[in-house]
């Protein structure tokens, strides 16, 4: 009988907690490291409380226990680590860390783009509220290297910069902020998987936002996105230019871009799965599972998943279920359809929601189709 491979993922979350259980699936030993117990805790073979930036005792627990690859899905905190100990260690990694670091960090990347690519957007850095601002209102305000939507605000005139400005800055480790032009149209996130510079397969999901909240705190992903033939010719030659450029050549890679007049805007890139649990999505629309795609081209370069596509003239949404931070959860309030697909709640009925974004949380999710 074939000895198992043991598996180490950073990260015990529900979006770690479905590359575990698969994994476990495709008969793998998982063990799992996280700052705090989360729901991976409960189907990994093992786990330990480390933090997954503590790249010195990650690394002991690897040698420790004969860990024959490290991974993790939607985390930008753990793909430095993932690195770092890939490189140390010898072991297989989809990453070169000269890409991953300007990826992550929101003015290398624009910068490194350059003006003259079709796609990036017009930006400026500040260090200090003082600072002369040289882009027109409005336009959004973003720490330099924060993820998940923290300290992102849409700035309209100069008030409301000033005030804006400490709160994005407090997100901020570098002390450095991005100003970026604002695009002025719909937002959609797409999902490729990349074999030897070549895109293999691409799926797009309307990306929409609560209305009322700052910071583009999700609401709901769908599928198929509504955007018009053109612009989805331009979205994917966006996408192919972008990862031609920064040398993407194994492995998924995640954008969120914005539509202005029917031409793209590169948002934000990195080379991971998203942290929206959108394969369960992509999977009811075209019977592709992206996670076991990237897992298994990671594992042992099979790429057969793809050969499952079959798309469906169907319609499909991902919602989630958000409370404000520190919150008492209570299924009574919410309002879910009877035609659910598929649902998972993060948190227990009366357990209190952790501050994650400091707005509005996600505790849940369902997917319905439409």
């Amino acid at each position: 009988m074939r000895e198992k491979n043991k598996i180490l993922i950073l990260g015990m979350s529900e979006v770690q907690a479905e590359a575990i259980e698969l994994l476990k699936v495709m008969g793998h030993c998982v063990h799992t490291c996280a700052s705090y117990i989360g729901v991976g805790s409960e189907i990994s073979d093992r786990y330990e409380l480390i933090d997954i930036k503590d790249k010195k005792r990650i690394g002991k627990y690897i040698i420790n226990n004969n860990i024959k690859l490290i991974y993790s899905v939607g985390s930008e905190l753990a793909i430095d680590t993932i690195i770092d100990l890939s490189n140390k260690l010898n072991l297989k990694s989809f990453y070169n860390k000269d890409i991953v670091n300007v990826t992550k960090n929101k003015i290398l990347l624009r910068e490194y783009l350059g003006k003259n690519f079709k796609g990036n957007i017009d930006f400026q850095i500040i260090e200090n509220v003082d600072d002369y601002i040289s882009l027109k209102f409005p336009f959004v305000i973003k720490p330099n290297d924060s993820q998940g939507q923290r300290g992102v605000y849409f700035v309209r005139n100069r008030d409301e910069f000033s005030s804006k400005y400490y709160r994005s800055m407090s997100y901020s480790l570098s002390k450095k902020l991005i100003l970026e032009k604002f695009i002025d149209g719909k937002e959609i996130s797409v999902n490729a998987h990349i074999l030897n510079g070549k895109i293999i397969f691409m799926a797009v999901t309307d990306r929409i936002s609560w209305n009322n909240l700052e910071g583009g705190i999700i609401k709901k992903h769908i599928i198929p996105s509504c955007i018009s033939k053109i612009t989805y010719k331009r979205v994917k030659s966006l996408v192919y230019r972008t990862i031609k450029k920064l040398k993407f050549d194994n492995g998924p890679v995640y954008f969120q871009i914005k539509i202005m007049n029917e031409n793209p805007y590169l948002i934000e890139v990195s080379p991971r799965l998203d942290g929206c649990h959108l394969w369960r999505l992509i999977k009811a629309n075209t019977n592709v599972n992206i996670l076991k795609l990237a897992l298994e081209h990671f594992i042992t370069n099979d790429i057969s998943e793809i050969n499952n596509y079959l798309y469906k003239e169907k319609s499909y949404e991902l919602k989630f279920l958000c409370k404000k931070p520190n919150e008492l959860l209570n299924n009574n309030d919410f309002n879910i359809e009877e035609s659910v697909n598929f649902k998972k709640m993060y948190y227990k009925e009366g357990d209190t929601v952790r501050p994650v974004n400091g707005i509005y949380e996600k505790i849940g999710y369902y997917i319905v189709e439409k």
